[in-house]
Protein backbone atom coordinates (compact mmCIF):
# COMPACT_ATOMS: atom_id res chain seq x y z
CA UNK A 1 0.00 0.00 0.00
CA UNK A 2 1.13 3.10 -0.68
CA UNK A 3 0.47 6.60 1.20
CA UNK A 4 0.03 10.17 -1.65
CA UNK A 5 3.15 12.14 -0.23
CA UNK A 6 5.05 9.41 2.33
CA UNK A 7 8.52 7.58 1.17
CA UNK A 8 9.36 4.70 3.27
CA UNK A 9 13.14 3.94 2.32
CA UNK A 10 15.02 0.43 2.55
CA UNK A 11 16.89 0.05 5.60
CA UNK A 12 19.48 -2.09 3.40
CA UNK A 13 19.42 -0.19 0.29
CA UNK A 14 17.76 2.84 0.40
CA UNK A 15 15.00 2.40 -2.54
CA UNK A 16 11.24 2.28 -2.08
CA UNK A 17 9.66 -0.07 0.31
CA UNK A 18 6.14 -1.00 -0.53
CA UNK A 19 4.97 -2.19 3.08
CA UNK A 20 1.79 -3.65 4.30
CA UNK A 21 0.74 -0.89 7.42
CA UNK A 22 -1.45 -4.04 8.47
CA UNK A 23 0.85 -6.67 9.40
CA UNK A 24 4.17 -3.89 9.70
CA UNK A 25 6.01 -5.60 6.80
CA UNK A 26 7.64 -3.53 4.49
CA UNK A 27 9.21 -5.28 0.85
CA UNK A 28 12.04 -3.45 -0.70
CA UNK A 29 11.09 -2.62 -4.80
CA UNK A 30 14.82 -2.76 -5.26
CA UNK A 31 16.51 -5.44 -4.23
CA UNK A 32 13.55 -7.94 -2.42
CA UNK A 33 14.83 -7.03 1.34
CA UNK A 34 11.72 -8.07 3.09
CA UNK A 35 11.33 -6.40 7.13
CA UNK A 36 9.14 -5.60 10.14
CA UNK A 37 9.03 -2.23 11.15
CA UNK A 38 8.12 -1.50 14.90
CA UNK A 39 5.02 0.69 16.21
CA UNK A 40 6.97 3.23 16.88
CA UNK A 41 8.19 3.84 13.39
CA UNK A 42 4.91 4.66 12.20
CA UNK A 43 3.65 5.87 15.11
CA UNK A 44 6.29 8.84 14.71
CA UNK A 45 5.83 9.17 11.27
CA UNK A 46 5.80 13.15 10.29
CA UNK A 47 2.30 12.55 8.99
CA UNK A 48 1.07 10.63 11.59
CA UNK A 49 2.05 13.56 13.95
CA UNK A 50 0.50 15.94 11.81
CA UNK A 51 -2.56 14.27 11.81
CA UNK A 52 -2.84 14.00 15.36
CA UNK A 53 -2.22 17.69 15.82
CA UNK A 54 -5.17 18.08 13.96
CA UNK A 55 -6.94 15.37 15.73
CA UNK A 56 -6.59 17.10 19.44
CA UNK A 57 -6.88 20.78 18.15
CA UNK A 58 -11.02 19.52 16.81
CA UNK A 59 -11.16 16.96 19.27
CA UNK A 60 -10.36 20.18 22.26
CA UNK A 61 -13.15 22.29 19.97
CA UNK A 62 -15.87 19.62 20.33
CA UNK A 63 -15.74 18.90 16.66
CA UNK A 64 -15.27 15.31 17.06
CA UNK A 65 -16.28 14.30 13.35
CA UNK A 66 -13.67 16.87 11.83
CA UNK A 67 -11.33 15.44 14.09
CA UNK A 68 -12.20 11.50 13.21
CA UNK A 69 -11.59 12.15 9.97
CA UNK A 70 -7.98 12.91 11.12
CA UNK A 71 -7.66 9.91 13.30
CA UNK A 72 -8.84 7.58 9.82
CA UNK A 73 -5.93 9.11 8.26
CA UNK A 74 -3.52 8.97 11.03
CA UNK A 75 -4.87 5.01 10.96
CA UNK A 76 -3.73 4.43 7.12
CA UNK A 77 -0.12 4.46 7.90
CA UNK A 78 -0.25 3.55 12.03
CA UNK A 79 -2.97 1.17 11.98
CA UNK A 80 -3.44 0.88 15.61
CA UNK A 81 -2.44 3.99 16.80
CA UNK A 82 -3.91 4.50 20.16
CA UNK A 83 -4.43 8.30 19.92
CA UNK A 84 -6.66 8.06 17.29
CA UNK A 85 -7.98 4.78 17.78
CA UNK A 86 -9.59 6.94 21.17
CA UNK A 87 -11.63 9.52 18.73
CA UNK A 88 -13.11 6.92 16.77
CA UNK A 89 -14.08 4.79 20.43
CA UNK A 90 -15.37 8.12 21.40
CA UNK A 91 -17.51 9.42 18.49
CA UNK A 92 -19.17 5.63 18.37
CA UNK A 93 -19.88 5.67 22.32
CA UNK A 94 -21.08 9.59 22.50
CA UNK A 95 -21.42 11.29 19.18
CA UNK A 96 -22.78 9.26 16.32
CA UNK A 97 -26.24 8.69 15.96
CA UNK A 98 -26.61 4.90 16.65
CA UNK A 99 -24.14 5.02 19.98
CA UNK A 100 -22.46 2.33 21.44
CA UNK A 101 -21.25 2.49 24.91
CA UNK A 102 -19.04 -0.65 24.44
CA UNK A 103 -17.08 1.29 22.59
CA UNK A 104 -15.14 3.23 25.12
CA UNK A 105 -14.26 0.09 27.28
CA UNK A 106 -13.27 -1.95 24.18
CA UNK A 107 -10.85 1.03 23.75
CA UNK A 108 -9.11 0.36 26.87
CA UNK A 109 -9.23 -3.63 26.62
CA UNK A 110 -7.25 -2.57 23.67
CA UNK A 111 -4.84 -0.21 25.51
CA UNK A 112 -3.81 -2.97 27.67
CA UNK A 113 -2.79 -5.02 25.53
CA UNK A 114 -1.26 -2.55 23.62
CA UNK A 115 2.59 -0.80 24.52
CA UNK A 116 1.47 2.66 23.67
CA UNK A 117 4.08 4.72 22.45
CA UNK A 118 4.56 8.07 24.08
CA UNK A 119 3.59 9.86 20.53
CA UNK A 120 0.39 8.36 21.60
CA UNK A 121 0.06 9.16 25.31
CA UNK A 122 0.57 12.89 24.90
CA UNK A 123 -2.52 13.16 22.55
CA UNK A 124 -4.37 10.94 24.79
CA UNK A 125 -3.60 12.77 28.01
CA UNK A 126 -4.70 16.11 26.13
CA UNK A 127 -8.22 14.58 25.00
CA UNK A 128 -8.70 12.62 28.30
CA UNK A 129 -8.53 16.17 29.83
CA UNK A 130 -11.00 17.83 27.81
CA UNK A 131 -14.11 14.79 28.51
CA UNK A 132 -13.17 13.79 32.03
CA UNK A 133 -17.65 14.16 32.83
CA UNK A 134 -17.78 10.71 30.45
CA UNK A 135 -14.61 9.12 31.37
CA UNK A 136 -15.48 8.04 35.26
CA UNK A 137 -15.77 4.31 34.50
CA UNK A 138 -11.89 4.34 33.40
CA UNK A 139 -9.98 6.63 36.08
CA UNK A 140 -8.22 3.71 36.87
CA UNK A 141 -6.99 2.71 33.03
CA UNK A 142 -6.38 5.81 32.64
CA UNK A 143 -4.22 6.81 35.61
CA UNK A 144 -2.18 3.28 35.24
CA UNK A 145 -1.53 4.17 31.33
CA UNK A 146 -0.14 7.71 32.53
CA UNK A 147 2.11 5.73 35.63
CA UNK A 148 3.29 3.21 32.66
CA UNK A 149 4.57 6.27 30.29
CA UNK A 150 5.43 8.88 31.47
CA UNK A 151 8.49 10.44 34.32
CA UNK A 152 7.53 11.91 38.00
CA UNK A 153 6.43 15.58 36.49
CA UNK A 154 4.26 14.31 33.50
CA UNK A 155 2.41 12.27 36.05
CA UNK A 156 2.11 14.99 38.73
CA UNK A 157 0.71 17.25 36.01
CA UNK A 158 -1.55 15.02 34.51
CA UNK A 159 -2.75 13.35 37.69
CA UNK A 160 -3.83 16.62 39.67
CA UNK A 161 -5.27 17.85 36.61
CA UNK A 162 -7.79 14.68 36.39
CA UNK A 163 -7.89 13.12 39.73
CA UNK A 164 -9.44 15.64 41.79
CA UNK A 165 -12.31 16.54 39.16
CA UNK A 166 -13.12 13.20 39.28
CA UNK A 167 -13.18 12.45 43.11
CA UNK A 168 -15.07 15.58 43.65
CA UNK A 169 -17.93 14.24 41.44
CA UNK A 170 -18.13 11.05 43.11
CA UNK A 171 -21.67 10.06 44.56
CA UNK A 172 -19.96 7.51 46.84
CA UNK A 173 -17.12 5.49 48.09
CA UNK A 174 -17.26 3.00 45.99
CA UNK A 175 -14.63 4.27 43.20
CA UNK A 176 -11.94 4.14 45.36
CA UNK A 177 -11.13 0.41 44.84
CA UNK A 178 -7.72 -1.54 46.17
CA UNK A 179 -6.66 -1.39 42.36
CA UNK A 180 -7.36 2.35 42.34
CA UNK A 181 -6.05 3.06 45.50
CA UNK A 182 -2.83 1.90 44.46
CA UNK A 183 -2.34 3.53 41.59
CA UNK A 184 -2.89 6.30 43.79
CA UNK A 185 -0.66 4.97 46.07
CA UNK A 186 2.05 4.54 43.67
CA UNK A 187 1.44 8.47 41.69
CA UNK A 188 1.83 9.58 45.18
CA UNK A 189 5.24 7.71 45.50
CA UNK A 190 6.22 9.28 42.76
CA UNK A 191 5.65 12.83 43.32
CA UNK A 192 3.07 13.34 46.10
CA UNK A 193 0.22 14.71 43.87
CA UNK A 194 -1.03 17.02 46.32
CA UNK A 195 -3.85 18.17 44.45
CA UNK A 196 -5.15 14.67 44.55
CA UNK A 197 -4.19 13.86 48.24
CA UNK A 198 -6.04 17.23 48.89
CA UNK A 199 -9.36 16.10 47.20
CA UNK A 200 -9.15 12.37 49.09
CA UNK A 201 -8.64 13.98 52.00
CA UNK A 202 -11.54 16.77 51.28
CA UNK A 203 -14.06 14.28 50.85
CA UNK A 204 -13.78 12.54 54.44
CA UNK A 205 -16.38 15.29 55.30
CA UNK A 206 -18.00 16.10 51.66
CA UNK A 207 -18.50 12.88 49.84
CA UNK A 208 -22.09 11.88 50.10
CA UNK A 209 -21.89 9.51 51.76
CA UNK A 210 -19.61 10.76 54.83
CA UNK A 211 -21.06 10.75 57.98
CA UNK A 212 -20.51 14.86 58.17
CA UNK A 213 -23.81 14.71 55.74
CA UNK A 214 -26.56 14.84 58.12
CA UNK A 215 -24.57 13.90 61.89
CA UNK A 216 -25.15 10.59 60.94
CA UNK A 217 -22.17 9.12 62.76
CA UNK A 218 -25.33 7.25 64.80
CA UNK A 219 -25.50 4.62 61.60
CA UNK A 220 -23.11 2.17 63.21
CA UNK A 221 -22.79 -0.03 60.01
CA UNK A 222 -22.38 2.68 57.68
CA UNK A 223 -19.88 5.08 59.60
CA UNK A 224 -17.53 1.77 60.17
CA UNK A 225 -17.65 0.89 56.44
CA UNK A 226 -17.07 4.59 55.50
CA UNK A 227 -14.06 4.46 58.31
CA UNK A 228 -12.35 1.03 57.23
CA UNK A 229 -12.98 1.58 53.46
CA UNK A 230 -12.50 4.81 52.50
CA UNK A 231 -11.07 7.18 55.88
CA UNK A 232 -8.07 4.57 56.49
CA UNK A 233 -7.14 3.76 52.57
CA UNK A 234 -6.44 7.82 52.00
CA UNK A 235 -4.26 7.90 55.27
CA UNK A 236 -2.25 5.00 53.64
CA UNK A 237 -1.90 7.10 50.13
CA UNK A 238 -1.06 10.49 52.08
CA UNK A 239 1.24 7.95 54.22
CA UNK A 240 3.62 7.49 50.64
CA UNK A 241 3.39 10.95 49.44
CA UNK A 242 7.40 11.40 48.15
CA UNK A 243 7.97 14.99 49.16
CA UNK A 244 8.70 15.07 52.97
CA UNK A 245 7.56 18.56 53.79
CA UNK A 246 4.26 17.95 51.82
CA UNK A 247 3.56 14.54 53.65
CA UNK A 248 4.35 15.97 56.83
CA UNK A 249 2.01 19.12 56.64
CA UNK A 250 -0.68 16.64 54.93
CA UNK A 251 -0.37 13.62 57.28
CA UNK A 252 -0.90 16.25 60.06
CA UNK A 253 -3.77 17.22 58.64
CA UNK A 254 -4.90 13.71 57.71
CA UNK A 255 -4.54 12.99 61.39
CA UNK A 256 -6.45 15.46 62.88
CA UNK A 257 -9.12 14.80 60.47
CA UNK A 258 -9.40 11.23 61.40
CA UNK A 259 -9.51 11.99 65.26
CA UNK A 260 -12.42 14.34 65.21
CA UNK A 261 -14.09 10.87 62.87
CA UNK A 262 -13.33 8.31 65.68
CA UNK A 263 -13.78 10.74 68.10
CA UNK A 264 -17.39 11.15 66.41
CA UNK A 265 -17.65 7.26 66.35
CA UNK A 266 -17.18 6.70 69.63
CA UNK A 267 -19.64 9.41 71.35
CA UNK A 268 -22.68 7.87 68.85
CA UNK A 269 -21.40 4.42 70.46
Amino acid sequence: MEIEGVRFSCPNCGASVTIDFKTRVGTCDSCGYTTEFKRNFFNSNDKVINDLTNVVKYFKEKNYKLSARFAEEAMTIAVDNMAAAFVLAYNEAFIDEARNSKSIARFFVKAKETSVDIEELEPLKKMFLSCMTDLDDHEEDILEMAINGNHASEILEFTDAFSPYLIARRANIDFLTPRLKELYKRCAAKCSVPKTCYALLNSIKTNSESPYNGNTFFLRTKTERFYNDFVLPVGEIINGMSNPTLRAKFKNAYERQRGDFEKKMKEEN
